[in-house]
């Protein structure tokens, strides 16, 4: 099988499964742009999580956040318990942020799936391998239709590789952040053609995953893909994305749920002992 080939395979595979846990998040309030985020569905125990990058809910009201989770694109308000940062807190440091939603919500999104907390994966700087980004591009709903609170939210697959930060121009943390190539102008899968990639505003709040290592003898599943990082912010002249590794956004849930922290923590210290293959 040639690269190509290959590449065509592992995105119709990697598509259709990452976008079973990611979930579009709207602001109606604004009229003067799309403002549109990203998050990605996770359950903890009985609990259920959007997780978000944090400024995607600074200054907004609770009323004014929407949902699109169907193929139908139903956009409906959010109803949730529980909000990290709340609509009146500065952005958060580091960027991450979550919407704990009802049972009776997640219930209801039967096209979508929730990721168990074995396959996030924290503490993921460098990937030897490939790694996969989904989100819902702001850029790619129509304005005059955003004004009318009609939105049609494709979301987008993006196969690329991690960064390395010392290529990099500035200052960054290499036990919060990971970085990864987003070239504007990049390949379609099978057709082949040069097209222009939207920018990454609404790509906050989406998942980073990183594809499985395996040799030649093993079958290589979408389901062996882990949940590295959300991705924040555009890195200043570069073509790359800034990411946040996962277990800042497992340490904030932690922090804020007394009956999550033991599973949390226990989980996050089986992790960082272990290392790429574990």
């Amino acid at each position: 099988m040639n690269f190509k080939a290959l590449t065509d395979n592992e995105v119709n595979a990697l598509a259709p499964h990452t976008f079973k846990y990611s979930i579009a998040i709207l602001q109606h309030y604004r009229r003067d742009k799309n403002y549109v985020g990203s998050g990605t569905l996770i359950q903890i125990a009985s609990r259920f999580f959007i997780a978000t990058a944090g400024h995607n809910l600074v200054d907004v009201p609770d009323k004014c956040l929407y949902m699109g989770y169907s193929k139908k694109k139903v956009y409906e308000q959010l109803p949730f318990i529980s909000r990290k940062p709340p609509a009146n807190e500065r952005e958060p440091d580091p960027d991450v942020g979550y919407l704990e939603i009802l049972p009776e919500t997640a219930v209801l999104m039967n096209e979508k799936e929730f990721l168990p907390l074995n396959r996030p994966r924290p503490f993921v700087a460098a990937w030897p391998t490939r790694v996969f980004l989904t989100g819902f591009p702001a850029e790619m709903v129509p304005h005059a239709s955003a004004l009318k609170n009609r939105f049609d939210l494709p979301a987008i697959g993006y196969l690329t590789e991690i960064r390395k930060a010392s290529e990099l121009p500035g200052q960054h943390d290499e036990s919060s952040d990971i970085f990864i190539d987003y070239d504007l102008n990049s390949i379609f899968v099978e057709k082949q053609p040069s097209m222009a990639m939207p920018k990454s505003p609404g790509l906050s709040g989406g998942g980073l995953w990183a594809l499985s290592i395996n040799y030649r003898s093993e079958l290589w599943t979408p389901s062996d893909t882990t949940l590295i990082g959300i991705e924040r912010s555009w890195l200043e002249n570069s073509s790359s994305v800034r990411c946040t590794q996962i277990q800042h956004w497992l340490r904030c849930v932690a922090d804020d749920y007394p009956d999550l922290t033991k599973i949390i923590d226990e989980y996050l210290r089986s992790r960082e002992s272990g290392g790429i293959g574990s």
